[in-house]
């Protein structure tokens, strides 16, 4: 059954779930690039992006919001992370919006509604705080994501390096405007 049908809760993080976005960040970080990346590179950037000290960090700025996915049974799923301007990861020229920077799914919610759970409560958030746009970076070659991003209304308006231990990477820069219903 898809989880677009079932009650499934998505809930601002709290301090006490740094051991669970750290989790949830690891496997989906590693589910999602272990194949293209050395593995040195991954378990150095794993080690260093999704530590307790790192992830508590962004948790305690307040110009960034975590929120968690869980099924009905508590499990969790997933998260989203979203920024205001302030908390930004990149320069953009846009105004009145806010960064997408991360949608986690473990893969066993891939494919079946969790991401678009995760999307409408960005849509929320910027709503919440009263931005005109979403923005996002995304991994050239994750093809998946790079397709979930165009089904949910957005399109590509720039690109960006992103460095990868000694790697140059590229990211697609994507943005979505919102309607007046949004």
């Amino acid at each position: 059954m898809s989880f677009l049908f079932q009650v499934i809760p998505v809930t601002p993080a709290t301090p006490d779930g740094v051991p669970r976005l750290q989790a949830i960040g690891r496997e989906t970080f590693v589910q999602t690039f272990a194949q293209n990346n050395d593995p040195d590179e991954l378990a150095r950037y794993v080690a260093e992006a999704f530590a307790a000290e790192q992830v508590q960090a962004e948790l305690a700025n307040p110009d960034s919001f975590f929120y968690l996915l869980t099924d009905g049974a508590g499990t969790d799923l997933g998260y989203l992370k979203v920024n205001l301007a302030p908390a930004f990861t990149e320069a953009v020229d846009l105004e009145n919006a806010l960064e997408v920077q991360r949608i986690y799914l473990l893969r066993a919610a891939q494919g079946q509604g969790a991401g678009r759970l995760l999307m409408d409560q960005a849509l929320a958030a910027a709503r919440e705080h009263g931005l005109s746009q979403l923005w996002l970076g995304v991994w050239e070659h994750n093809l998946g994501a790079l397709e979930f991003y165009r089904r949910s209304g957005f399109v590509p308006f720039g690109r960006h390096t992103f460095m990868f231990g000694q790697e140059a990477q590229t990211d697609v820069l994507m943005r979505r405007d919102l309607g007046p219903q949004e």
